[in-house]
């Protein structure tokens, strides 16, 4: 159990009694607020708003299963958000309206089912998207809306069946994509067509986990130069 402040940031660990930010305790000057292993179950609207310098914030391992609209607003400088290990369910169009400086963003371990088309539209410095280990069974177009920067996408141990026709269209940035264990029967072609993969920048492709995937995968490679699952 710990409850500390020092070089400009935030920690706590291992409190059960935190139920909620506890905001009044954290400085305005903090750049880092860590809140791990403890019991907050939402985040509310302004939640940080006094925040404005704060670069990292980590709620890793709490109960959260909502997040309110603007709860980030204030934000301004933030670039790193780790809300691994939660009880999030859905993700609405303005859970990350204002985070423009956000590079990179961590939501593995939670049991999302559904992400609204437009959730991250603002997010267009964003470089690393982790969706690892959580519950969506389709990617629709609209889904990744908005991130024109990123190049690593991780949506591995889901359980999609189904990838829409443009789903990936805008990631033109793209250079890392694993799709892993999901429950993908096959993975055609035309799904990343707009992203122009070359021997001079690459897109790294990780399939596996249903049949037919490897036949589709070496058509993959020899038209769009991608690499296998043993070679990512």
């Amino acid at each position: 159990m710990s409850l500390r402040y020092s070089d400009s940031t935030w920690q706590a660990w291992d409190i059960p009694g935190i139920t909620e930010v506890p905001i009044e305790k954290i400085p305005a000057k903090t750049l880092e607020v860590n809140i791990r292993h403890s019991n907050i179950s939402s985040l509310r609207n302004n939640t940080f708003v006094h925040l404005a310098n704060c670069t990292k914030l980590n709620i890793f391992k709490n109960q959260i299963s909502l997040i309110e609209p603007n709860a980030f607003l204030g934000l301004k400088k933030l670039q790193s958000l780790y809300l691994g290990s939660n009880k999030l369910r859905k993700l609405g169009p303005f859970t990350f309206a204002s985070l423009y400086k956000l590079e990179t963003l961590c939501l593995a371990n939670n049991n999302i089912s559904r992400i609204a088309s437009g959730t991250f539209q603002s997010l267009n410095c964003l470089s690393y998207l982790d969706l690892n280990r959580n519950s969506l069974t389709l990617l629709n177009p609209g889904i990744f809306l908005g991130l024109i920067q990123t190049q690593t996408l991780l949506v591995e141990d889901n359980n999609i069946q189904e990838i829409k026709k443009h789903t990936f269209d805008t990631l033109k940035c793209l250079t890392f994509l694993s799709l892993r264990r999901n429950k993908l029967t096959s993975f055609e072609s035309h799904l990343l067509s707009k992203l122009n993969p070359s021997k001079e920048k690459p897109l790294y492709l990780g399939l596996g986990g249903g049949a037919g995937w490897s036949d589709c995968l070496a058509c993959l490679c020899c038209s769009l130069h991608l690499l296998g699952p043993d070679k990512c």
